[in-house]
């Protein structure tokens, strides 16, 4: 090949009798990694003895000799230049032609010869959607002096181990022997951590596997989790029960160096001993990196800040639910900003993905929008604003033009005493905020966003940014972005988590951590089985979309953009995520391959492709092009059409379907609350679940590899020791099948991290290490057991009070013979046998988790109490957290409970115990009058609510008489919340009178004491509740016939927020 000529394969098919490269013999016989240079220019064998050798990869093979020879062949031509696109369409060629489930292996091997032949100069081919690079080591760990120093004091650990000493140390001495225990065996290579670790024990679970802090300098707000080693574990537990003496002087490397050395003297270890903390430390982390992966060393070293699970998700993974007692009034009230999810309250209708949007292609169109509004900002023309505001008439997206007006109204108008930005500032703000957010919202509207979508979109524009200092440039533009939607609409309140956009220098402090493990994910599926709308397809489709999100680790909006076309057939059911005319990724990196056959389940690959075969025949049956159709819009003709015209919606016009999804991810998020509890789980954190899900997988599948070989070739514990059981279950699948089949069978093989980071669409390992991975404290802390020593016999009974007659039977027990596992096995003896930690067994029917708060408790209670009167079928699978005697009682109580109390006017059900709000205007009513009841003091709720259960009179949820001027207040305040001011009038009813005279002082007087303008009228003394005081008059709310708007139409969310409000009390 020559020139431009290069472009095309020359396809000349490669003879029989043609030498090959040595280095393609790495398809089918894995050479390493990087594959060595000296096979990429050596002659290897004929291509027809490799076709011979090439096994389950022969059609691989044929395909390279028949259309790409020139990759092939032992002779050197001129360099071979080539596009992305020849690489995509090699890679589509090597798809089809892999053996089953080895598609994904594949293309990874050739693409790793290919780099082979890019570094050594023979041809030049761009490595394009599959991870093709080893990872470089965070920092070099090995150098001479670290070598010699580890050398000089590699004594250390064993002596330390031989003089520990429990009687007549001080406190400072406690402390430098725990703290160099866990420099020497846990990993803990930072000062800081250190500290924090010391300062963590007395507050750490029972259990003592693991402790937690909070980093104080970013604010608070990123958690720490160390994995206590077993010998330190023994320590600390030991002088816990002797009570953990206080820290004494400041928290400075110094001060750590002189503890530890204060207690190396006063064993006799001082002549093991480095001379300073430099020294110690090169030390500790030259040995540590004898045993432990490069990502792991950057983890002790501090290279990566990964953030760990906060305590709560670790007390879901590890500690049984279980019924509990119902929450009393103090421990129900929600905390103050705290918001759960509105999806508890979803109404499901049909959405407008209908509705049509811009016809033309609109990536492009928005691209070229975006570029002249930056460069608007850019050079500050003296017409600036005007330009501007021909932009937002002008363009067509919604998006875009709400970005726009944010840059004419927010970024050139200074607000709230603050001057106006520099152009330059303004223009950076716009830069890098713009493409991000567009190409997630397409033609949708940010402002009406609800926060938990919102959330999601700040927070993937946050996590997915490549650079530091591009992340913090991301974070400014969205505060101020997000500060003008407040400032300037109404409808947009704060986003529930302060702490999205915080930042210490160019790296922010908040991580969104969170996950979910295996089996509490199957049974999120089943609740989307059982408890839906009746409408099956939409079931299955919100489970399709949260097992891609799931099992393939997808952004929401790439799995709303899927096309029929992006899922390639048999063999391989690989699918392909790349931008199209609907849907931008986020990033060049996000374009990947997802080899399904080896990430999803068989159960549930078997239900996509069925679905698969739905869309496509449908779009067959319609005559149209089934590839371009999005693959979660199902395809359907209008009713009531006829003829070639179905009044179907063309490809152009679904894009407002993708990133709304209809009512589908709500559903999931919906699932996700229920079964868990957790009010903070989102769609975007099944991603962050795949990702620690691999991780885990990769690091146990080496362990079990190793296992293997350790029996056959009766060697040493080759690799780390294997995940513990109690975390066995957070992986779900065969972790060997799916390690192979992503990284090959090479039990040397050390890419885990870069694949992950490649599945996920990274550019590079740093962000899903810093944002996504939140188990590498676990996975370092199985590394770091192989330095677990062998403890003398009289230490152990020194250290733990027990004779050798228990230790050794709990020897036999441990079975492995590890000293890591029996120092565990000793340690679990210590304590009672509740505070011993242990794998959750499988359910067979899942106990829903207890909601924290009272809006999420009233919309369970009324799911559950409505499922029990009408005998639900989900109720089999899933069981109520409240025990059976309460939820007895509380039917029991709404058996007294006057029919208008319980049921709306338009209740069809009159003796079912409730009435679940049944419009989205009703969910919005109860949403908001929960939480502004938690915002009351306790005894003015109490007081309000008994009120409202007996004051209420027949005709409607507003109608309402109170005894009080306090409560009428109460009462008013709430209407004026709920903007219902123009639906309803106040009527005072003043006590008998004897002359006019004290009806007019009586009637001044009520309105003097509630504040409202009351209207007095004498027949509402007949409307007068039962429990109103006749002697002392009252205050008497009704809705306001003839309404002018429907605002006061739909209430009966109302009703029912307090009528819930009243029973979660008793």
């Amino acid at each position: 090949m020559e020139g431009n000529a290069a472009a095309e394969p020359s396809g000349e098919r490669l003879q029989g009798e043609e030498a090959i490269r040595a280095c393609w013999v790495h398809l089918w016989e894995p050479q390493g990694a990087p594959i060595p240079e000296e096979l990429v220019r050596r002659p290897g064998d004929t291509f027809g003895k490799a076709r011979e050798e090439a096994g389950a990869f022969r059609p691989v093979l044929e395909i390279l000799g028949s259309d790409y020879p020139d990759l092939l062949r032992a002779s050197e031509p001129a360099p071979v230049h080539w596009s992305a696109e020849q690489v995509k369409k090699l890679l589509q060629a090597v798809r089809a032609e892999a053996p089953p489930k080895r598609s994904f292996t594949a293309q990874r091997r050739i693409l790793e010869v290919i780099e082979a032949g890019n570094n050594e100069g023979v041809w030049h081919v761009p490595i394009v959607q599959v991870p093709a690079p080893l990872p470089p080591p965070p920092k070099p760990v090995f150098s001479h002096d670290g070598f010699d120093l580890a050398v000089r004091y590699q004594g250390l650990p064993d002596a330390f181990v031989e003089t520990l000493r429990f009687d007549g140390l001080e406190p400072k001495m406690i402390w430098g022997q725990v703290l160099l225990s866990s420099l020497l065996f846990g990993g803990l290579l930072q000062p800081k951590s250190l500290w924090a670790f010391g300062d963590a024990i007395p507050g750490a679970p029972a259990h003592l596997h693991w402790v937690e802090w909070q980093d104080g300098e970013s604010g608070g707000h990123r958690v720490h989790r160390h994995f206590v080693d077993p010998l330190t574990r023994l320590l600390a537990l030991h002088w816990r029960r002797r009570e953990w003496p206080a820290r004494t002087g400041a928290r400075v490397t110094r001060q750590l160096f002189r503890s530890m050395y204060h207690y190396a003297k006063a064993v006799g270890l001082d002549g093991y001993f480095p001379p300073d903390w430099t020294t110690l430390r090169k030390v500790a982390e030259t040995r540590l990196a004898l045993y432990v992966p490069p990502h792991l060393i950057g983890v002790a070293t501090g290279f990566y800040h990964p953030t760990s699970l906060p305590p709560h998700v670790m007390e879901r993974l590890t500690v049984e639910l279980g019924p509990v007692q119902p929450p009393t009034a103090g421990t129900a009230a929600q905390a103050e900003g705290e918001q759960g999810p509105s999806d508890p309250g979803l109404v499901r209708t049909g959405g407008s993905a209908d509705s049509e949007g811009p016809t033309e292609e609109w990536p492009e169109t928005a691209a070229a929008d975006i570029r002249r509004i930056g460069s608007i900002l850019r050079n500050a023309p003296s017409d600036q604003r005007a330009q501007l505001q021909a932009m937002v008439e002008h363009t067509r997206l919604a998006s875009v033009r709400r970005l726009a007006r944010w840059a004419r109204d927010g970024l050139l108008m200074g607000s709230h005493g603050r001057k106006a930005l520099s152009s330059m500032t303004a223009y950076d703000h716009f830069n890098a905020i713009a493409e991000p957010l567009v190409g997630q919202l397409a033609d949708d509207d940010p402002v009406h966003l609800n926060n938990d979508d919102r959330v999601d979109l700040y927070a993937t524009a946050i996590e997915d940014t490549d650079s530091p200092g591009a992340r913090n440039r991301v974070l400014k533009g969205l505060r101020e972005f997000q500060a003008y939607l407040e400032r300037t609409h109404e409808e947009v309140p704060p986003l529930p988590d302060g702490d999205l956009f915080s930042a210490k220098g160019q790296k922010p402090t908040a991580v969104d951590a969170n996950l979910i493990e295996p089996e509490s994910f199957e049974w999120v599926l089943t609740w989307l089985e059982l408890f839906g709308d009746g409408d099956a397809e939409s079931n299955n489709l919100s489970i399709l979309m949260a097992v891609l999100g799931y099992y393939a680790g997808m952004r929401r909006s790439e799995v709303a953009g899927l096309r029929i076309g992006d899922l390639e057939g048999p063999p391989s059911w690989d699918l392909v995520i790349r931008p199209h005319s609907l849907r931008r990724l986020k990033s060049q990196s996000a374009a990947r391959v997802a080899p399904l056959n080896a990430l999803l389940p068989t159960r549930h690959l078997q239900r996509l492709i069925r679905w698969w075969e739905v869309q496509r025949q449908a779009a067959d049956d319609l005559g149209k092009d089934w590839r371009e159709w999005l693959l979660f819009d199902p395809i359907r003709p209008a009713e009531g059409v006829t003829g070639n015209d179905k009044g179907e919606r063309r490809p152009e016009q679904q894009k407002g379907w993708i990133h709304r999804g209809g009512d589908y991810m709500r559903r999931i998020r919906e699932a996700l609350y229920r079964v868990t509890g957790d009010p903070g789980l989102r769609f975007h954190h099944l991603r962050h679940s795949f990702a620690n899900r691999l991780l885990l997988a990769m690091w146990q599948a080496e362990c079990d590899r190793a296992d293997e070989d350790t029996r056959t070739t009766e060697t040493s514990d080759p690799l780390n020791e294997p995940l513990p059981e109690w975390a066995r279950g957070w992986i779900g699948q065969e972790p060997w099948s799916l390690r192979s089949q992503l990284l090959g069978e090479s039990s040397a093989q050390r890419r885990s991290l870069m694949a992950i980071a490649r599945m996920l669409g990274h550019s590079s390992p740093d962000i899903t290490m810093g944002h996504y991975i939140h188990l590498a404290d676990l996975v370092l802390s199985r590394a770091m057991r192989r330095l677990t020593p062998t403890v003398p016999e009289p230490i152990l009974t020194a250290l733990t009070g027990l004779d050798e007659t228990e230790r050794r039977q709990w020897r036999r027990e441990t079975g492995s013979g590890k000293a890591s596992d029996y120092l565990d096995r000793i340690g679990d003896g210590l304590l009672a046998p509740e505070q011993r930690l242990q794998r959750l067994s499988p359910q067979s029917q899942r106990v829903l988790a207890h909601p924290e708060h009272t809006k999420a408790a009233a919309w369970l209670l009324t799911d559950v109490l409505i499922g029990r009167y009408e005998g639900a079928a989900w109720l089999e699978s899933f069981a109520p957290p409240w025990l059976e005697q309460q939820l007895a009682h509380w039917e029991s109580l709404l058996t007294t409970v006057p029919e208008h109390l319980r049921v709306s006017r338009h209740g069809k059900k009159a003796d079912a115990p409730i009435e679940r709000p049944a419009t989205q205007q009703d969910v919005n009513r109860a949403r908001q009058t929960l939480e502004w009841l938690e915002t009351r003091p306790e005894s003015e709720q109490v007081d309000l609510i008994e009120a409202y259960r007996n004051g209420r009179l027949e005709r409607n949820p507003l109608d309402v008489a109170f005894p009080s001027a306090a409560l009428a207040r109460a009462w008013s305040d709430l209407i004026d919340h709920l903007d219902l001011n123009e639906a309803v009038d106040f009527y005072v009813v003043p006590a008998p009178w004897e002359s006019t005279e004290e009806r007019d002082s009586e009637i001044a007087f009520w309105r003097e004491q509630t504040k409202i303008a009351l209207v007095y009228d004498p027949q509402f003394r007949n409307l007068l509740g039962p429990e109103l005081n006749q002697e002392e008059g009252g205050v008497v709310c009704c809705h306001r016939k003839g309404a002018g708007d429907s605002r006061g139409y739909w209430v009966y969310g109302v009703q029912w927020a307090f009528l819930m409000a009243w029973l979660l009390r008793q």
